[in-house]
């Protein structure tokens, strides 16, 4: 039947008859999206990290140099 389909060009009005399913996700699209997710997190916790440590450390710096004036 799938091949009649494919053969008459009408496959793409029945894609489930090809074992795809429009609109579901598989497995593999899935796990790249959580990989892209927590990469995302990651990257945005570690550049908070670094605004929070230059941050303190400017702080002190600039408490340093204040009282050696």
């Amino acid at each position: 039947m799938a091949e009649k389909l494919e053969a008459s060009g009408q496959a793409l009005a029945f894609p489930q008859s090809r074992g795809c399913v429009r609109g579901k996700k598989t497995g593999a699209k899935k796990m790249m999206e959580a990989i892209k997710f927590m990469f995302t997190a990651a990257l945005v916790v570690s550049l908070l990290t670094l605004v929070v440590f230059f941050c303190c450390f400017g702080a002190w710096l600039f408490d340093k140099w204040r009282k050696e004036r």
